[in-house]
């Protein structure tokens, strides 16, 4: 969650950063963008893979089920 919220972090700063390079529409600022969004959505999605990990983990110790951890 931390990885996730640091991530968020960089891309509000990048973002700030761009506004303050150009305020009108440019090409290499809006793909710049994007890959600060994407890298959000990749440690989300990271985040999410370990809490489910995590909880099926105990939900199948709590069930009786081998740990496979």
């Amino acid at each position: 969650m931390t990885v996730v919220l640091a991530a968020e972090m960089f891309n509000s700063a990048l973002e700030a950063m761009a506004r303050a390079i150009d305020s009108g529409w440019n090409a290499n600022l809006r793909d710049a963008l994007d890959i600060g969004s994407a890298a959000v959505l990749v440690c989300a999605g990271g985040a999410a893979t370990v809490g489910l990990i995590v909880f099926l983990n105990r939900l199948g110790v709590a069930l009786g089920w081998p740990s496979f951890l």
